[in-house]
């Protein structure tokens, strides 16, 4: 979130500050505040639309362009929610499973390595050894990375107990190289079939994992 934006604009240097988003759809352009910024951000989007308009294309136009330069991005949130006196205990049992005996596979998508923000340490799957430490942020916080089968789809996986609700968030983003601009829509339905798949998958390896629990 921002306290982590604003943290590295004091580190940094507000002068070499550009722009800031989080995962929640907060965006900040300039180093005259420390929170996202809604305002800036619909006149930004305003000011790029007329500009697109002026060229005869849309945002959307613009959209495309950008995943053909950089590639096809697909983000968002699932949740289970944990009710109850025994929410929390399940809520634990689930980042605790996750942490010592992560999955495998979800889908079509085998995972790699594991960043766990709270031990600090970055660990190799399927072993969960670890192979390196990093020092900063912490917290409860798991990031999982995973390669789909046969495809140039990546996708990171980040796991953490909500700080407000009884819920255990997942948060995942997936990365697809497009190689030929003239398969781009293919490219993002097969993207959007891998991650459907892999949201079933991870919902019923949590259902197993708290009925065996």
């Amino acid at each position: 979130g921002f306290k982590y934006i604003a943290e590295t604009m004091d580190e940094e240097g507000p002068d070499k500050f550009v722009f800031g988003t989080e995962e929640s759809l907060g965006y900040l352009a300039g180093e005259y505040c420390r929170d996202k910024d809604a305002a800036i951000a619909a006149l930004w989007v305003s000011e790029l639309a007329a500009e697109l308009k002026s060229e005869g294309k849309t945002l959307l136009n613009r959209l495309d362009e950008l995943y053909i330069e950089h590639g096809y991005h697909l983000e968002g949130q699932v949740s289970k929610t944990c009710k109850g006196s025994s929410g929390n205990e399940q809520i634990k049992q689930l980042m605790k499973a996750f942490r010592q005996t992560p999955p495998q596979k979800m889908g079509n998508l085998t995972f790699t390595l594991v960043r766990d923000y709270q031990n600090l340490e970055i660990r190799a799957l399927p072993e969960n050894s670890p192979s390196e430490t990093f020092s900063k942020p912490q917290g409860n916080v798991l990031m999982f990375e995973a390669q789909g089968a046969g495809s140039p789809l990546t996708v990171q996986l980040g796991v953490r107990p909500s700080g407000t609700e009884p819920k255990i968030k997942f948060y995942y983003f997936a990365q697809a190289e497009v190689t030929d601009p003239a398969r781009l829509a293919e490219t993002k339905s097969g993207a959007l079939s891998t991650i459907e798949g892999f949201k079933q998958a991870l919902m019923d390896w949590i259902d197993q994992t708290l009925e065996t629990s």
